[in-house]
């Protein structure tokens, strides 16, 4: 009995015609059984709507319903085998293609992913098992097909491997469950198919738009006589494949039944993503609001559902709207299992300081250790294993319990992190070493039960009543732990691999894998990919990402048969499509998607990535529009208010309020002031309050000096009046806090930034890379310095001679190998050969150009790393710049002091290195340059005839000596060196004021990056000239 087809243009015209003949031919039979007709669907979208038709028709509902999805049809047909497992099926045909293969190719062939994706032939099965086609078939077929010897010996690999792979499903009592439509055509055909329907007579079938991989069964069910079959599909504008099943065709117009009249689509262009889904969850919410559909009749459509999917139930779930959709997400993306996967990757990576520390900062695995204590140990070397980190976590606490300078933190904090650490290892360790694959399963899964992460009871607590994350996390371990257990049946070799090539095998079957979790919400907006929303007669239809090359979408192949070749093997009969025929399935799935009563179509022009913008084309299947009706972002109050007269979120509401109260504020509206409603009242208030702040900050860029949010603190600017506060700062910087010249310097450039370094004692995240730190080459060149001049003190020669030369390079051998022993962090291990080499030749080029200026101009190095004030007080005394005589304890290192003259001639001068840059002159000016005329000040107060203080850049020390070589000097006695000290007496008294405002000194340079800015105090403000202290 041939199957009977029904079209029509209109989705829902069709369904009328389809879900009223079925009720009618139900008339009041309520069931069990003797039903007339029976429904296949394929979604369950269409059961809801046929369930409210027949409620709507007085019907009370049915026992045993006639009803079934595809999904059904196994149960239905009596089919209950077991289906092999993912893992299985892709290890069983990448064996057997590699054991076929080497025999046939004499190598290993093809692209075998195995576990991950299968082998390039498990995508071939695909098409081959739906239609049931057998092993002898495949033969007669390919022996037709033309070629040379690789052909031949190709089409008898792919025979034998599917031959072989049957035969093994055979033995082991399993099904593919790819092979399911073709063991029902099976049951269709043995006369099956009336008692699998109950006894009915004629079958309605809904919500199919393409014979892929149903071809077979659907020839059986045309070529069986028992039960009529009628098909109810899209009208083609070109050849339908419906069409050849058909012994009559039947059209149902748009009108007929109740349904609407055909409409054109609307077709909106969108700059990018985010304001497509902007503008399409306005959209929505605009329908909703006025009424014109229920949730659950608005679908939104994407042809792939993964990222369109969750972005658009983001938007709408931001914009209120509830909303139904299934989530698919890639295995590795699931919070939980990405925490396990971190496990591996820092293990891989020898427990780094960043991979070491996304596994402690993981808030699912939940190790409970100080992670400014793990920050404090990587800085000062680079750590690479977990042997490494214990020591380092020892030496830290045996320096607190020693009172060494700077150890930094408590031994209460030290002393549990380290104990917590060391458990925290025994747990990990044994990943250090290799493992069989079947060993490495075990591992995995035990990391599960693991009592330091305690995955499971995490597993129970809800995050901000966020039980969604709940639920979707506790299906993706369930899922990860099956997976990992049907892997470890598979059979495995002895050979053992480390840690790097397990995480790539895990993470790349994990990649292969999704999880899919519906929205609790069955009523909500439909969010859809196409393949679902075929046919469903939606009252609104939004069609998103509708671009070339994504809907229809790019034909893609196995990669073993060229397209030419699929055209032949198509026309002698095996199931497999040529390109043509993949675009043409992909145009019948647009139209079957787009049938609906109201259908808006939206497309990007732009893509971002990578901080590029490239330009996107629509879909061919767009109908004509005008392109240069843009979703534009609304540039001021009078186009915001046009464009969110009903803001779809709090975000927008906030905003439109926001910006009507500020035109309101600053004059700018005229007439009668407007109601501004925002989703948050304290927001708002919160914002009017900052507005005021910001009014007086500094507002970014070089400020004059008549601006004073730049030049008087104020409560907005830095200023702190709280009198308890103020207490604690006199107490914390009284006479006996010990100074340096980098902290007075540090709050002459930027009081803010001392305030966030010295009083809140706050600093960045450790962010440790793999280059070579600044800090570290800066003090490797400073060590080499004063170890070559010590050790030629007392014979310094005029010029870089043999001997001269060859002491420098023992002293850099030793002292590079002192780093490295240390495990100081010294960048890439490839390259620290390569820095190290540079570093050597930069002091070495500097000591050869300092040998030569020393000679000429008859100074001799006197001390280097000259200390003071560590460990017996050292207080020098001054005016500031109130003309008041104070006192000042500081400390400090000099670089070095030279020796100018003999007896009481002799003068001593500073010298301070500097690796690169060094500072400019005017600094002296304005107090961002101190660290001179203060070292000055103290060689004077201990006795010695104090010269002079010069920078020098061990980079660039001058051409030739005397030129250019001594930046920034400064003598005693004059005029910058009296300016300089009153400044440096004048800073304490002002911290103790509370007087931290956010600008930067005019002769430093821009804002260095390391400095608050723009992300703490929201400037970058620079006076232009003179100083903070003046006036």
């Amino acid at each position: 009995m041939a199957v009977r087809l029904v079209q029509s243009k209109s989705s829902q015209a069709l369904w009328d015609s389809c879900s009223n003949r079925f009720l009618d031919e139900l008339g009041s039979n309520t069931g069990p059984g003797g039903f007339q007709s029976h429904l296949w669907i394929t979604h369950q979208n269409l059961r809801d709507r046929l369930f409210e038709r027949a409620f709507d028709r007085g019907m009370r509902g049915w026992l045993g319903p006639p009803i079934s999805f595809f999904s059904d049809l196994p149960k239905r047909f009596g089919i209950r085998r077991n289906t092999v497992g993912t893992i299985t099926r892709r290890g069983l045909i990448g064996q057997l293609a590699v054991e076929r293969g080497r025999k046939i190719f004499g190598r290993r062939p093809g692209n075998t992913d195995g576990l991950v994706r299968g082998h390039m032939l498990d995508v071939l099965f695909e098409d081959l098992l739906p239609e049931g086609v057998l092993p002898e078939q495949l033969v007669e077929i390919l022996a037709e097909l033309d070629g040379d010897e690789f052909v031949r010996q190709r089409n008898e690999w792919i025979v034998q491997v599917y031959a072989a792979y049957l035969e093994e499903l055979e033995k082991r009592g399993v099904y593919d469950r790819r092979s399911l439509h073709a063991l029902i055509a099976d049951k269709i055909q043995s006369g099956e198919l009336k008692s699998a329907l109950g006894g009915v007579g004629r079958l309605h079938v809904y919500g199919i738009y393409t014979l892929q991989k149903r071809r077979r069964m659907f020839e059986a069910l045309a070529g069986q006589e028992e039960v009529e079959v009628i098909l109810y599909v899209a009208e083609e504008p070109e050849e339908s494949e419906f069409e050849e099943l058909a012994a009559a065709v039947e059209s149902v117009d748009c009108g007929q039944g109740g349904g609407a009249a055909e409409q054109a689509p609307f077709v909106q262009p969108a700059p990018d993503i985010t304001r497509e889904l902007n503008w399409v969850a306005r959209e929505v919410k605009q329908l909703l609001l006025g009424g014109e559909a229920a949730p659950h009749e608005i679908a939104i459509v994407s042809r792939s559902g993964r990222e369109d999917t969750n972005l658009t139930c983001r938007v709408l779930g931001d914009a209120g709207v509830a909303f139904t959709a299934r989530i698919r997400t890639p295995l590795t993306q699931v919070p939980i299992l990405k925490a396990i996967l971190s496990i591996f990757r820092a293990a891989e990576y020898e427990w780094s300081y960043r991979h070491l520390r996304s596994v402690l900062d993981n808030p699912y695995l939940g190790v409970e250790l100080d992670l400014q204590t793990i920050d404090r140990t990587a800085q000062d070397k680079r750590i690479e294993s977990l042997e490494q980190w214990e020591v380092g976590l020892s030496q830290l606490l045996a320096q607190r319990e020693n009172n060494q300078e700077n150890a930094g933190y408590e031994t209460d904090t030290l002393v549990p992190t380290l104990a917590k650490f060391k458990e925290f290892r025994t747990q990990v360790e044994e990943l250090d070493t290799p493992h069989t694959e079947a060993e490495w399963i075990d591992i995995t899964l035990g990391l599960a039960e693991n009592k330091t992460f305690n995955l499971r009871g995490r597993l129970t607590e809800s995050i901000d009543d966020r039980w969604d994350i709940v639920r979707s996390d506790q299906r993706a371990l369930l899922q990860f732990e099956n997976l990992l257990k049907e892997w470890g049946q598979l059979e495995h070799g002895g050979l053992r691999v480390g840690v790097e090539e397990w995480y790539r095998r895990l993470h790349r079957v994990l990649e292969a894998d999704e999880l899919v979790v519906p929205t609790p919400m069955q009523k909500g907006v439909q969010v859809q990919e196409a393949d679902d929303a075929a046919l469903v007669p939606f009252s609104h239809t939004f069609v998103i990402h509708a671009n070339d090359d994504e809907f229809p979408r790019t034909p893609k192949t196995d990669g073993l048969f060229l397209d030419e070749e699929r055209r032949v093997l198509r026309h002698l009969g095996l199931p497999l499509a040529h390109e043509e025929e993949i675009l043409r399935r992909e145009r019948s799935l647009w139209r079957a998607v787009t049938l609906g009563t109201d259908t808006r179509i939206s497309y990007r022009t732009t893509h971002q990535h990578d901080g590029k913008i490239d330009p996107l084309l629509p879909s061919l299947m767009v109908p004509s529009h005008d392109p240069t009706k843009d979703v534009l972002r609304p540039r001021t109050v009078k186009e915001l208010v046009e464009s969110y007269k009903d803001p779809i979120n709090d975000e927008q509401a906030n905003e439109l309020a926001a910006l009507i109260l500020a035109d309101q504020l600053t004059g700018k509206s005229k007439g009668v002031p407007v109601t501004v409603e925002p989703a948050s009242r304290s927001l708002l208030e919160q914002a009017i309050v900052s507005a005021v702040a910001e009014s007086h900050r500094p507002t970014g860029g070089a400020q004059d000096n008549r601006n004073p949010s730049v030049l008087t603190p104020n409560p907005w600017n830095g200023e702190i009046r709280d009198p308890e506060v103020l207490g604690r700062l006199a107490s914390s910087f009284g006479d006996k806090y010990p100074w340096s010249a980098g902290q007075l310097e540090k709050y002459a450039t930027c009081p803010f930034v001392f305030f966030v370094e010295r009083v809140l004692r706050l600093s960045e995240s450790v962010e440790v890379d793999d280059q070579l730190p600044t800090s570290t080459s800066g003090g490797i060149a400073h060590d080499l310095l004063e170890r070559f001049y010590k050790a030629r003190e007392d014979s310094l020669p005029a010029f870089l001679d043999g001997e001269t030369l060859e002491t420098f390079e023992r002293i850099a051998k030793e002292t590079f190998a002192q780093y490295e022993e240390k495990g100081a962090r010294l960048g890439i291990p490839t390259l620290w050969s390569v820095n190290r080499r540079a570093l050597r030749d930069r002091v070495r080029n500097y000591i050869e150009w300092e040998l030569e200026y020393l000679d000429e101009c008859g100074e001799t190095p006197h001390r280097t790393e000259y200390e003071f004030g560590f460990h017996k007080p050292v207080v020098i005394h001054g005016t500031n710049l109130n003309g008041d005589q104070v006192s000042l304890r500081i400390r400090g290192r000099i670089d070095r002091l030279d020796r100018d003259g003999d007896g009481d001639k002799a003068k001593y001068h500073v010298l301070d290195y500097k690796l690169n840059t060094v500072p400019k002159k005017a600094g002296y000016q304005d107090g961002s340059v101190l660290q001179g005329p203060l070292y000055l000040y103290v060689i004077e107060e201990s006795g010695l005839p104090a010269g002079k203080c010069r920078y020098r850049s061990i980079t660039r020390p001058g051409k030739k000596p005397g030129s250019g070589n001594n930046v920034a000097q400064i003598k005693v006695g004059s005029a910058d060196f009296e300016r300089a000290l009153e400044i440096a007496f004048s800073i304490p008294e002002r911290v103790r004021a509370g007087f931290f405002e956010a600008s930067l000194a005019a002769n430093s340079r821009d804002w260095p990056p390391y400095y608050p800015g723009l992300d703490i105090c929201r400037s970058r403000a620079q006076l232009r000239a003179g100083n903070r202290f003046d006036g």
